[in-house]
């Protein structure tokens, strides 16, 4: 009987190192553009740029509640931007669009002896190296400074034909870079897509541990029946310094994801169970974090924000207040996500629940490990006791609990008892009878989140059958 329950608690808990997301508000915001917007940075909390088709930028300086057109002197389209404080930055696009500002986007000028490409992806690790990567003729084509943009260095990422290149192989591929993330000025990774007459697109995934003097090919391996021929990555980051996360443009479930080894040598499918089953087209993904992700695009032909807080496991619905299309995203912290798309869509995501707890916290809010939750079941599924772990916080009156389902939906929860143990904290709440799905609670303490977790009923419900 011991044995038994302990399978059950286990079934149904989830422990994990970060906390997860309250209740989300967006604000639809008038960007006073129509055009298609592909990119959006925020240097500072209020300060951000966005750009898209046809050479359109605009700027806004008061955290989005009002924003202004920047003239660049193009028409090519704008691929990507990335601003190093509120007045210096740059910004690529097609057509060997790689352009720089130290004005804030009053005067511009290009960069000079670049290759020619269409320039996809741009990102700074510190104020002084930087990276870019794109498609030229002949393949792909990876840039980087180490003097904060004053001079860039570019070099071809290709497969020759004879099997010696990049990625050796009986074809000759041609190399599309989309995407890169840099952990810092060594350790990157450059994504995007092979193509060939034989086996048409194909993820490729390449590492550096020099930044980017030599490149290893970590992509999935190819065959001809494998699930992801015909798909691209879209987006790459690392979550932390020895996990990384690839984001292909379609798929159903988890099958958009991959996620790294723990020394990122290789990447596989996310085999995981979901509540996400819905067939979508990705175009963006923002990691906070190990275990914290945001992805938007095209799900089940609507437009739709999705969150995961354990690193695929489960997902949910944001729903944003629009039908346009979403392309891009950036967070200015942890609280303030803004997301770009389709004629001229500009929304801010105030998500006040996302706290990603690091070594400096340790004094005041944990103890020797991070904070950690588990959520249990009990008097026939009417109460829901929530433990927490690590986490120190002396009052019980300061505490609250709110629990909602995969689509964001508050449940009604009855008053609280809260008790403060040496070593947990427990909260037990009472609750309407539970379906079989996934829920999600987030507790606070004096209206600030501390942690939040997942009951997963599913599994439960499985298992007790």
């Amino acid at each position: 009987m011991i044995s038994m329950t302990r399978n059950i608690l286990l079934l149904i808990v989830l422990t994990f190192a970060f906390p997860f997301t309250g209740t989300s508000q967006f604000s639809l915001l008038d960007s006073r553009v129509e055009e298609d917007l592909h990119c959006v940075h925020f240097p500072s909390l209020n300060t951000g740029y966005a750009g898209g088709l046809e050479g359109t930028l605009i700027k806004t300086t008061d955290a989005g509640r009002h924003w202004t057109t920047v003239d660049i002197n193009s028409r090519e389209d704008i691929n990507d931007l990335f601003f190093l404080t509120g007045s210096r930055g740059f910004v690529v696009g097609e057509n060997n669009t790689f352009i720089y500002t130290e004005d804030g986007g009053e005067s511009w000028q290009p960069v000079s002896n670049l290759n020619e490409a269409d320039y996809n992806d741009i990102h700074f690790v510190d104020s002084l190296n930087g990276f870019a990567v794109g498609h030229g003729m002949d393949g792909g084509v990876f840039c980087k400074t180490t003097d904060g943009g004053a001079t860039w260095t570019t070099r071809m990422v290709d497969q020759d034909c004879s099997g010696n290149g990049i990625t050796p192989g009986i074809d000759c591929d041609d190399i599309y870079l989309t995407s890169l993330s840099f952990l810092d000025a060594d350790n990157g990774l450059i994504a995007g897509f092979t193509y060939n007459f034989t086996y048409g697109k194909h993820p490729f995934i390449c590492k550096t541990k020099d930044g980017g003097t030599t490149f290893v090919d970590i992509s999935p391996q190819e065959y001809r029946d494998d699930w992801y021929n015909g798909k691209e990555v879209v987006s790459i980051s690392y979550m932390n310094d020895h996990d990384a996360c690839a984001i292909m443009n379609t798929g159903s479930g988890t099958d958009f994801m991959f996620i790294s080894d723990y020394s990122i040598r290789s990447f596989e499918k996310v085999d995981l169970p979901s509540n996400f089953s819905s067939r979508g087209r990705f175009f963006t993904s923002q990691f906070l974090g190990r275990f914290i992700g945001y992805f938007a695009g095209i799900i089940e032909g609507q437009s739709q924000i999705i969150k995961t807080i354990d690193q695929g496991s489960t997902f949910m619905y944001l729903n944003p207040p629009t039908g346009n299309t979403i392309y891009s995203s950036c967070f200015a912290d942890q609280n303030n996500g803004y997301f770009v798309g389709e004629k001229g869509t500009v929304i801010h995501l105030s998500d006040k629940s996302n706290i990603v707890y690091g070594v400096s916290d340790q004094k005041s809010e944990y103890e020797q490990d991070p904070p950690f939750t588990v959520a249990t079941l009990k008097r026939k599924n009417k109460i829901m006791q929530v433990h927490i772990y690590n986490l120190r916080r002396n009052n019980p009156r300061n505490f609250n609990i709110s629990v909602f389902d995969s689509y964001g939906q508050i449940l009604a929860v009855k008053p609280r008892k809260v008790k403060i143990y040496k070593d947990e904290i427990r909260i037990k709440v009472r609750v309407d009878l539970f379906e079989p799905e996934t829920y999600f609670y987030t507790v606070t303490y004096s209206d600030r989140t501390l942690i939040n977790g997942k009951l997963n009923l599913e599994s439960y419900a499985q298992f007790v059958r």
